[in-house]
């Protein structure tokens, strides 16, 4: 009985009541934290900051129609930069589980998912585009520069995103969770990825863990790259084989 009024206390002194009228739902538990700056909008948003989470949002940021989720950690979103659904069937969800997320000014965000964890590290520049359906994982380090372009339905991971278990391992992992499949907390095999200023991710292509992309790079339609620095100014395609041209 005590549990629930407790959870009941939290929603009721942890709701900021004024973003209801915006048809949003903004919850500050424990030692949370939310700085927003002059002219913030919040529209149709869902935002949860858990004990010791930070969020700021500096002036002119618009939220529209996304589902931000802070553990512990750390996010902040510059000037006019915005995180909205886009085209999305759904809204985005921008999840944090410890580890930090800095968005430069004037950059918009419109992917199905970003998901932080481990203590992981997103940085990403001024006037860069996140289009419709995309995904970033990052449990180690993710460092997208300005000016970058980033298509529908592409992958930028720096983690294998689950362990390599043994199958008598996976299997009483599966029986242990069941319903829940796949729950793991250990961290899996990562390695940082770079992607310099100017670059331009193509529609259905995978930045995967290693891989460096220099300036003013392209990477061509379904293609993907993993553990490989490709040069500044350069073509990259894939059919059989990677190709840098």
């Amino acid at each position: 009985m005590l549990a629930f009024l407790f959870k009941i206390k939290n929603v009721l002194f942890g709701t900021q009541w004024k973003y209801c009228l915006t048809n949003s739902a903004v919850r500050l538990l424990g030692s949370s934290k939310l700085s927003v700056g002059k002219k913030c909008r919040i529209l149709h948003s869902k935002i949860t900051l858990s004990n010791g989470a930070t969020l700021i949002l500096h002036d002119n940021v618009l939220l529209d129609h996304v589902n931000i989720f802070v553990d512990s950690g750390f996010v902040e979103i510059n000037e006019f930069s915005i995180l909205s659904r886009g085209n999305n069937y759904m809204n985005p969800s921008f999840i944090v589980n410890t580890g930090t997320l800095k968005l430069g000014h004037h950059s918009r965000l419109s992917p199905y998912r970003v998901w932080i964890r481990y203590g992981g590290k997103l940085t990403i520049g001024d006037y860069t585009c996140v289009n419709e359906n995309s995904e970033i994982r990052v449990d180690d380090q993710v460092s997208i520069g300005s000016y970058v372009g980033i298509s529908y339905y592409t992958c930028v991971w720096d983690t294998n995103t689950h362990m390599i278990y043994t199958p008598e391992v996976r299997e009483g992992l599966l029986r242990k969770y069941f319903p829940y499949f796949w729950k793991e907390k250990e961290k899996p095999s990562t390695a940082p990825v770079v992607i310099c200023d100017n670059c331009w991710i193509g529609e259905h292509s995978s930045i995967l863990k290693g891989t460096t992309l220099g300036r003013n790079v392209i990477v061509g339609f379904n293609t993907m790259v993993i553990n490989k620095e490709i040069p500044d100014n350069s073509k990259v395609v894939q059919d059989i084989n990677l190709r840098v041209l």
